[in-house]
């Protein structure tokens, strides 16, 4: 979504770094429908992983709010806890809103099907294999591990496994502070916290 001059294009072509993180141009052929008309309206999740450390198995669960497009993240050692991760972040939003999401749009993982908060009017599922339907977690799954991959790719193994909760948190920091373009080129941090 950034415009880049052609010397700007040209240094990333060249950047080892943004090599690693397979930098590509891509161009927005339609624009999608929007359904949320306010913040925590509509909600997009899905589950990213396993990522293995020597600490186990983890999983990163992403929930961005389509109306900030704000990323959250948590990390899980056991699928079985998405839910409460989900369940917490449902409570946290309507202690801060007072109200609850109309929409929550995910994939049809099993690790969301315990997630049947009552006060959610309707939780949707994409259907399988179908990307576009769940498309707003899809490109922040894909921009995080972009971001992840970007900020540990000159960090020793070691270093990256033993901060692996501390990179997730990082790494999303970093989405929410980079300017989108599905919100008028600000960004999500700057939104919410507004």
């Amino acid at each position: 979504g950034f415009k880049l001059s052609p010397d700007a294009i040209e240094q990333i072509r060249i950047c080892a770094a943004c090599r690693y993180i397979n930098f590509r141009r891509k161009s927005l052929k339609n624009e999608r429908l929007k359904l949320a008309i306010r913040i925590a309206d509509v909600l997009h999740m899905d589950t990213s992983g396993h990522y293995t450390t020597p600490f186990g198995k983890f999983w990163i669960v992403h929930i961005i709010d389509e109306y900030l497009r704000y990323l959250r993240v948590a990390s899980v050692q056991n699928q079985a806890d998405v839910a409460n991760v989900v369940d917490r972040v449902l409570f946290e939003d309507f202690n801060c809103f007072r109200y609850h999401p109309s929409i929550v749009v995910r994939d049809k993982g099993t690790e969301f099907l315990k997630v049947q908060h009552s006060a959610v009017t309707v939780i949707a599922s994409a259907p399988t294999g179908n990307k576009q339907a769940n498309e707003i977690s899809e490109r922040g799954i894909q921009t995080f591990k972009r971001l992840y991959r970007l900020l540990s790719c000159h960090l020793e193994k070691r270093t990256v496994n033993y901060y692996f909760s501390h990179l997730v948190l990082f790494t999303a920091v970093m989405y929410n502070a980079l300017p989108h373009s599905a919100i008028d080129y600000s960004s999500p941090a700057s939104r919410y916290y507004s």
